[in-house]
């Protein structure tokens, strides 16, 4: 079974065109990197009125496809409501380590734009690219997008070619385990397969209109409940969510001048029965002396919500010159649902 062609008869998609964008990826040739790709990729879509066509885009991207589709984000500058959701199948955001073993042996540029995240590689720019665009009100894509995430649970060829902290990276919804390998997890048999199943799921509320109230809801400064009108898969009847917004106070971080500062943090907060976490977002307030700041939800499960911060010091690279260190406030924001 061909997945666009499964989409394509799907009932819940019939609003829908289905557009698929190919590009070449060989292990031992020279091919181009992510960031040809992406510009590509932008060529392609305007070429053949993707963009012009229609008032919305959502993507759905393999492996590197995730990369590749955020990078042409970054570039274009696209307008938020216009993609209103993108959901990545084993991406790898944190880079992969199969990467790391193929650059050796590669001339594939592709590859070494996966290896793993650290500072100065490919993913790492790519991220913080990505997360720069939420201090701007033309774009915020890491909190104005759904990003959903799906990672694989089976080996191929003896290997977890995306682990599961690479390929829920940068993700706002709570990230979704495929039993099948990095390969196998892009080509469901049935419109019952469980990657086709999710899919599905999350087109259906994303592109609906409450998809869109929550996601306004979970951007608002203050906290907000309220109800949004749902009809859910599994009972097809319509139904009343109920959803309401919290903010947690994540604890304070201090950077020393010139200094980068990198770590993960476990929020732990009171779980409310009956109620889903749907979205999280996470920032940085009451900013002093720093000259940069990001951070990331990689994973959250329950009442467990995880992060990932990466502090850039102080403005100035003379220690001589640097005043009191660098502080920063961690608020994290979250949404739950609860079927009325």
């Amino acid at each position: 079974m061909y997945w666009p062609l499964l989409v394509g008869r799907d009932n819940n998609f019939k609003d829908a065109n289905i557009y698929v964008h190919q590009y070449e990826s060989r292990l031992l040739e020279s091919v181009q990197d992510i960031e040809e790709l992406a510009i590509r990729l932008g060529d392609y879509l305007k070429s053949d009125g993707v963009i012009s066509d229609h008032d919305q885009i959502g993507f759905v991207a393999h492996s590197m496809g995730g990369l590749v589709t955020r990078a042409f984000l970054v570039q274009e500058r696209l307008p938020p409501t216009k993609v209103p959701f993108i959901y990545f199948f084993g991406t790898p955001s944190a880079g992969a380590n199969a990467a790391s073993i193929a650059k050796v042996v590669s001339k594939n540029a592709q590859f070494r734009n996966m290896s793993a995240s650290v500072k100065g590689s490919y993913v790492d720019d790519l991220a913080r690219k990505w997360l720069a665009t939420s201090q701007d009100q033309a774009t915020g894509y890491p909190r104005r997008i759904w990003s959903y995430c799906a990672y694989e649970r089976k080996e191929f060829l003896g290997f977890i070619i995306v682990d599961q902290a690479s390929a829920t990276h940068l993700c706002n919804v709570p990230p979704r385990a495929i039993l099948s390998d990095h390969i196998d997890m892009v080509k469901p048999d049935s419109a019952s397969s469980e990657a086709h199943v999710s899919l599905r799921s999350a087109y259906r509320f994303a592109m609906s209109p409450a998809g869109a109230q929550t996601l306004a809801a979970l951007n608002s400064p203050t906290e907000m409940s309220g109800t949004v009108s749902w009809t859910s898969l599994a009972s097809a009847k319509p139904s009343k969510l109920r959803y309401n917004t919290v903010f947690v106070d994540a604890g304070s971080l201090l950077v020393d001048c010139n200094e980068i500062r990198q770590g993960e943090r476990t929020l732990f907060f009171d779980a409310v029965k009956g109620e889903q976490i749907l979205g999280v977002i996470t920032s940085f307030e009451n900013i002093k002396g720093m000259a940069h700041s990001s951070v990331s939800v990689s994973a959250w499960d329950k009442n467990k919500i995880a992060y990932k911060y990466d502090l850039a010091a102080l403005k100035g690279n003379q220690v001589l010159n640097c005043p009191n260190a660098g502080a920063a406030t961690v608020k994290v924001k979250y949404l739950l649902l609860k079927e009325e």
